[in-house]
């Protein structure tokens, strides 16, 4: 089904309200050139320069498909997860909006910059190239096997 453009503005204020709307970090953004739905299955498919935002967790890519109900998100092409802290770059990401949680999959490059935060709580930055990783962006914890790291 393709969307006029009032039916996009629809689509689009329905992503927006993924999450509950009094908590401002769980708000979520979603642009992209091409929005269409299924309003049956409460899917909606997003194509070419794809931004998803929520709080400080950025996630760009080339194409988004996004089950509404569950609130899970199916990227390809390009993935990229940026925040505070770390980027995340891969080919494929599955990623759940309410638990802020997902697995990167095919060529993922973690990148973690230098934090300088406090003298207690300085990391060092370092590189991790994997296959697949589990990441949890709230506790910032990640799971890989078969990797290598890069690290001074």
């Amino acid at each position: 089904m393709r969307l006029k453009p009032l039916q996009c503005l629809w689509w689009t204020t329905i992503i927006l309200c993924l999450t509950n709307p009094v908590i401002a970090e769980d708000k979520v953004k979603v642009t992209g050139d091409q929005i269409r739905g299924d309003t049956e299955k409460k899917i909606t498919y997003i194509n070419g320069n794809v931004r998803i935002v929520q709080g400080s967790d950025i996630i760009t890519t080339n194409k988004a498909k996004i089950n509404l109900d569950e609130k899970l998100l199916f990227l390809e092409e390009n993935v990229k997860f940026t925040n505070d802290e770390i980027t995340v770059e891969s080919v494929l990401l599955e990623y759940n909006m309410k638990k802020k949680n997902g697995t990167f999959r095919e060529k993922v490059k973690l990148h973690r910059r230098e934090s300088k935060k406090n003298a207690k709580e300085k990391k060092d930055p370092f590189s991790l190239f994997t296959d697949e990783l589990y990441f949890e962006s709230n506790t910032k914890n990640f799971t890989a096997e078969y990797g290598r790291i890069e690290h001074k």
